[in-house]
């Protein structure tokens, strides 16, 4: 059962993967591994409540960085956001020279508005690995956020610069354009 529910799981059909896993896990909690994949299934079909509460029994029994990171996002999609901020805390204790880890820190602070905060981290991130997309991305929101749109400006050109075809450091730059009075630029940026 456990063996045919993680292939439903890795060939997409997380239906059949979660019905598997609800029918396995309570019979056979020794596959600890189930509360992972049933979190993770339940996170993919955005029922965030419920990926929460099995990617929490994943952490505690088998902590993973992927494990960390959905639980995080769960609880932020379902309006924890302290409860977010404290899971990706404690998974930076563990995976302490984890970009990916530091960048979602980071979205869950500004999420908080503990904006300087959300700048530290997403520094510290960019201090890990320089062109970190999510990281420096991430920087330049936050200091559009907290008015430094000369930074800003720059943080979304490096990501263009990493990333040209990613589109949302496009978006964000015609924002800031738009904020400064350069209208133009902003049409030019969005086309």
């Amino acid at each position: 059962l456990y063996k045919s529910a993680v292939e439903q799981f890795v060939e997409g059909n997380l239906s059949g993967a979660i019905d598997l896993f609800n029918k396995l896990i309570i019979p056979h909690p020794e596959f600890i591994n189930s509360y992972y994949y049933l979190g993770s299934a339940y996170f993919q079909n955005n029922y965030f409540e419920l990926a929460a509460e099995y990617l929490t029994i994943a952490v505690q029994i088998t902590p993973s960085k992927d494990a960390y990171i959905k639980l995080g996002l769960s609880l932020g999609q379902i309006k924890k956001i302290n409860e977010s901020i404290e899971v990706f805390e404690d998974a930076t204790r563990k995976y302490s020279n984890s970009p990916d880890i530091l960048s979602y820190l980071g979205i869950a602070l500004r999420t908080a508005a503990r904006l300087e905060e959300a700048v530290n981290i997403f520094l510290k991130a960019i201090n890990l690995n320089k062109n970190h997309l999510g990281a420096n991305w991430g920087l330049g929101v936050t200091y559009g956020m907290i008015g430094q749109s000369a930074r800003a400006e720059e943080q979304f050109k490096k990501v263009i610069g990493l990333s040209p075809n990613f589109a949302p450091p496009h978006y964000h730059l015609a924002l800031t354009y738009l904020a400064s009075g350069a209208n133009d630029k902003a049409v030019d940026e969005l086309l």
